[in-house]
């Protein structure tokens, strides 16, 4: 992976996994400024820090892949930091045991499911208006947010009580 921006080394296509991984050192800021970039699922593994930053749309399309697109956390990577537009129509799901912090814009539509570890959202950022699926041993974070308010249409569903960080309307 570039240090300096979304790479070739980078997959860049409908159902591509992006793995951000034990090589990547301790720190790594990526940007996404020269182009879009779509992926079906991204990996972060410890025990490097990953910012993605960029003025262009990251899209989320599983492509051939079963299910939602996703992003997946290791639970002993440290939490990633993506900062830019997420796109796409199928949804978004998070798994894996690490936390995943979302501070850019959310346009993808489609459900959310948090079915494996925790999913933070920066002051500014909401999710999509469609439905919110919070799964037993899940976390939705939005304890940044003074009150974080469900859109019109928007569900949120959760396997358990103790699903949500923040104050919700």
């Amino acid at each position: 992976n570039d240090p300096a921006n979304w790479s070739p080394a980078v997959p860049n296509q409908p159902g591509a996994i992006a793995l951000f991984g034990p090589l990547t050192g301790p720190l790594l800021d990526v940007v996404l400024e020269d182009g879009p970039a779509t992926v079906g699922e991204i990996q972060f593994f410890g025990p490097g820090v990953v910012t993605i930053t960029g003025s262009e749309t990251l899209t989320l399309a599983a492509g051939e892949l079963c299910g939602l697109p996703r992003i997946l956390v290791d639970a002993e990577a440290p939490t990633p930091l993506l900062d830019l537009t997420i796109g796409g129509n199928q949804g978004l799901e998070k798994v894996g045991g690490g936390a995943v912090d979302l501070h850019g814009t959310l346009v993808y539509t489609g459900p959310t499911e948090i079915s494996q570890g925790a999913l933070l959202l920066g002051p500014s950022t909401l999710l999509p208006n469609e439905p919110i699926i919070v799964q037993e041993e899940a976390l939705l974070d939005v304890s940044l947010h003074p009150i974080y308010a469900l859109g019109a249409q928007q569900l949120l569903a959760a396997a358990e009580k103790d699903i949500a960080a923040g104050n919700f309307e």
